[in-house]
């Protein structure tokens, strides 16, 4: 597989409507106690929002995770082969020594860093509106309780 390692790991953009993300993120997880209702309502399309996000970055992670993979593969495998056309000695702690400093596998593997951080921001921005939701739901019923005193 040949993967562009050049590609803008990047895909949040921006919010609906072209709204800076930070921006929009503040909206998404701020609530206005005054209009709970509406809170709740557009709970959903905020959460698909983020999910669809999350997944386009899930994918980039785990093909970046998957080149880095092959990348240290194909290196050891040619490592082994002029380690043994020199008579050197081959053992699997030399070979993932001197692939762990390799600048290819280095590049790669630092690209699946920065895509798996954007997988766990995104899961902790996934886990907020979670919990949104029930505050939200936790809020309402206070609320009823509240009136019906």
């Amino acid at each position: 597989m040949n993967l562009d390692t050049n590609v803008d790991l990047d895909v949040l953009g921006t919010g609906p409507g072209g709204t800076d993300l930070r921006d929009y993120l503040q909206m998404c997880t701020g609530v206005d106690h005054t209009q709970l209702s509406a809170e709740y309502m557009r709970l959903p399309a905020d959460y698909a929002f983020w999910n669809e996000k999350y997944a386009a970055v899930y994918a980039t992670y785990q093909k970046r995770k998957s080149y880095t993979e092959q990348t240290k593969s194909r290196r050891k495998m040619e490592l082994r082969e002029v380690l043994i056309s020199t008579g050197d000695r081959v053992s699997e702690a030399r070979l993932d020594s001197e692939v762990a400093h390799d600048d290819e596998y280095v590049s790669a593997r630092l690209l699946e860093i920065e895509a798996e951080a954007k997988v766990k921001y995104l899961y902790g921005v996934l886990d907020v509106l979670r919990t949104k939701r029930d505050m939200l739901i936790s809020l309402g019923a206070h609320q009823r309780a509240e009136m019906s005193m």
